[in-house]
């Protein structure tokens, strides 16, 4: 039984750091092992949650229950579809006032793609013929075109679906070396799609750009460099012009600095510049004081000897961001960590037991050092930077953490671990309001929360983002509460 609560404006405690506050709450009740909701923030139209129920009304479908809430978590409606059992939710892509959902499984020749029209309420279901052992990493939609960033039988493979048809084909492309996709740009201008591919070949790492009008290649371009080994690369596509940024290396693989490069309208390279870390005024921020001084006497000693110092760092980077004249990029550095586990192992030697003890080193999920944001100007230049600390997340799962929100000349980093909010406002290379910590508001004063987890954070609108994950919580004071409740929460975040 699902139960809603929502928590009038006129009784939540404002927490105020750096200018943030908590304005609405709603949760939602779940069981011990319920970990299945899911929950898609769609502009001014508001949020969108769902959840596979435990209802089975045939042998080959179960329940999806879908829900929308207002830009307040009042419930607008709900509706429930049937879909195949052994289907999941494998990625979504929302544009404008459509919401396209992709469901599927591993094993299956099909998959089905919800398309829920935000206007008017209405889903049409595309049921579409597909590969088996397809894995999907992301897709995006144009017109009746979708892309789609996979794997097949363990190669990377571009996807198209025809929405028309409802035809599924994979498009040729063929490189030497490995190849990644980087990037899948929707060019709404000139209805075309643009991929950034990263290929390496031995120690040359590259990156190509491919257009697409549907299934047909209609340009091609390589950043060209002079020596530089391009290790990734994002491109947003603004007005005529279109803007690739990413990392890159001199003699490995890991991220030594940031490039930007512009394609103008007629589709050549316009420039390619690099900025090392080692030339960053604030990259080395999240190092404790006495540690970054050391680096930067190091640096600064083997520069005035002509040699350069290599900083290197895994990096993810962000979509470009226009504001204003300037283009903002960020990326999140993360380090992977390990530790050492001790196990009693038993042999036979001579049929007697023999037990031994043995040390085994162990994957413990990947550590985000911080974040550099960078601006630059129409030409390129890099104006300044800035970092934000995040040496206290950890993770197993690596994807972007980091939410951003410009604001007039200001920007807002935000990210969400446990039961916390961590925030830093800046503009340009200064800090307006340095890194805060802002607990989670629950619906009751009284409310003891004992566990979050699975908490993430999304920007939705405006000046407001949403923070979403699973609590356990205790409330002994409050009649008209249960002691114990474990919940699905979402919590409106502005500043």
């Amino acid at each position: 039984m699902r139960a809603l609560f929502l928590l009038p404006i006129f009784l939540i405690p404002y927490i105020v750091f750096a200018q943030i506050q908590q304005p609405s709450r709603a949760e939602i009740e779940v069981s011990d092992y319920d970990e299945n909701y899911q929950i898609i923030p769609v502009g001014r139209y508001g949020v969108l949650t769902f959840t596979q129920s435990d209802q089975k009304p045939d042998k080959e479908n179960k329940k999806w229950l879908f829900t929308i809430y207002d830009n307040k978590f009042s419930q607008l409606w709900e509706k429930e579809l049937l879909i195949n059992k052994h289907f999941y939710y494998r990625d979504h892509y929302f544009d404008k006032s459509s919401l396209y959902i992709l469901f599927g499984n591993y094993k299956e020749d099909e998959v089905k793609l919800i398309k829920l029209d935000l206007n008017s309420g209405t889903f049409e279901i595309l049921k579409i013929d597909f590969l088996p052992r397809f894995s999907v990493y992301s897709f995006k939609v144009i017109d009746n075109s979708l892309y789609i960033d996979g794997r097949y039988k363990k190669d990377v493979v571009l996807g198209y679906i025809n929405l028309d048809n409802r035809s599924f084909q994979l498009l040729p492309f063929e490189f030497k070396g490995t190849v990644n996709i980087e990037s899948i740009d929707i060019d709404t201008l000139n209805n075309k799609v643009n991929v950034v591919f990263s290929n390496t070949i031995k120690k040359k790492s590259s990156i190509l750009i491919r257009t697409y009008e549907g299934v047909n290649q209609v340009g091609q371009i390589a950043l060209e460099t002079e020596g530089e080994r391009l290790l990734s690369g994002k491109l947003t596509t603004i007005g005529d012009e279109r803007i690739v940024v990413g990392t890159y290396s001199t003699n490995n693989t890991l991220s030594q600095g940031m490039y930007i490069s512009k394609l103008d309208k007629n589709g050549q390279q316009a420039f390619i510049k690099f900025y090392s870390f080692t030339h960053f005024k604030n990259f080395l921020n999240y190092l404790p004081e006495k540690r970054k001084e050391k680096l930067e006497n190091k640096i600064s000693k083997k520069e005035a000897h002509g040699k350069e110092v290599a900083l290197n760092y895994n990096l993810l980077v962000h979509d470009l961001i226009k504001q204003d004249d300037e283009y903002i990029m960020v990326a999140e550095a993360y380090i992977a960590t390990y530790r050492t586990e001790t196990r009693m192992v038993t042999s036979y030697v001579n049929n007697s037991p023999v037990t031994t003890m043995q040390t085994y080193t162990v994957f413990d999920g990947w550590l985000y050092t911080h974040a550099t944001i960078c601006g630059f100007d129409e030409n390129g230049t890099m104006k300044w930077d800035n970092s934000f600390e995040m040496g206290d997340f950890k993770t197993y799962s690596l994807r972007q953490r980091i939410r951003v929100s410009p604001d007039k000349n200001k920007i807002m980093l935000v990210y969400g671990t446990a039961n916390n909010i961590k925030t830093k406002v800046i503009s340009g290379d200064q800090v307006i309001d340095a890194k805060e910590n802002s607990k989670l508001n629950t619906n009751y004063t009284d409310d003891n929360v004992k566990r979050t987890y699975l908490t993430d954070i999304e920007y939705w609108y405006d000046n407001f983002f949403i923070v979403y994950g699973f609590q356990k919580i205790k409330n002994t004071s409050n009649d008209n509460v249960k002691t114990k409740r474990r919940v699905f929460y979402f919590n409106k975040i502005a500043y």
